[in-house]
């Protein structure tokens, strides 16, 4: 009986290992010096560490602009790809991912400052959440999207007046977010998602906001 339990748990062992190693997805972001990431200051890995003074100036300004608004957040671990080989190996396919408040990945399209910056300000959102918003979504997806495109400053999204982009409030969940692409093009839904909460910062201002998104139900 114990015989066979250790032959399956060493039989599963090996496939989760095999599993993890082989196949390319953002689990690699655990361990990114063994899928060819040099590490070039605390928390940040790159396939480009000649670039190093780059990317911190870069970092440096995005953090900034984030900060101006929510104030400080523990920094992430930041996976920076300036080749679509090293994409690939991460199941990067987007320009720049984050994922809850500790994981960033940067693309090779996407190693700018408004890209970043738009990164960042979902790190900073994320930190002010707790377990059961992630859960019970307290903070809508179309907000979550639109204060990130708003503080990145997007000029690449659509323009609309405030009364003609109430469609995107439809966006409650991310998984709604994600049906709305599929009728609709990203410059359309991330710009009126923009565009309502550039609406609501020019009414209730940089603390009106922040109350919003702290507030607990």
């Amino acid at each position: 009986m114990f015989r066979w339990i250790r032959i399956v748990f060493v039989v599963l062992t090996f496939a989760v290992t095999w599993a993890y190693a082989a196949l390319p997805g953002h689990h690699r972001a655990l361990t990114p010096e063994f899928f060819g990431l040099f590490l070039i200051e605390n928390g940040i890995y790159t396939d480009a560490p000649e670039r190093h003074a780059e990317f911190e100036a870069l970092l440096d300004t995005a953090q900034a602009r984030a900060q101006g608004f929510f104030g400080g957040a523990k920094a992430p671990r930041i996976i920076i790809c300036t080749s679509q080989e090293c994409a690939n190996r991460f199941d990067l396919k987007l320009r720049g991912l984050t994922l809850g408040r500790h994981l960033v990945f940067l693309g090779p399209k996407g190693l700018n400052e408004m890209i970043l910056t738009h990164e960042f300000a979902h790190i900073h959102l994320h930190s002010r959440m707790g377990v059961q918003d992630v859960f019970h979504q307290r903070i809508p997806a179309w907000f979550n999207e639109g204060l990130a495109t708003h503080l990145a400053r997007d000029s690449r999204v659509q323009s609309f007046a405030p009364r003609q982009a109430t469609w995107i409030k439809q966006a409650k969940s991310f998984r709604a977010w994600g049906r709305l692409h599929q009728t609709r093009d990203w410059q359309e839904t991330y710009g009126a998602a923009k565009t309502l909460v550039a609406a609501l910062h020019a009414e209730i201002g940089d603390v009106g906001l922040r109350t919003i998104i702290d507030r607990r139900y």
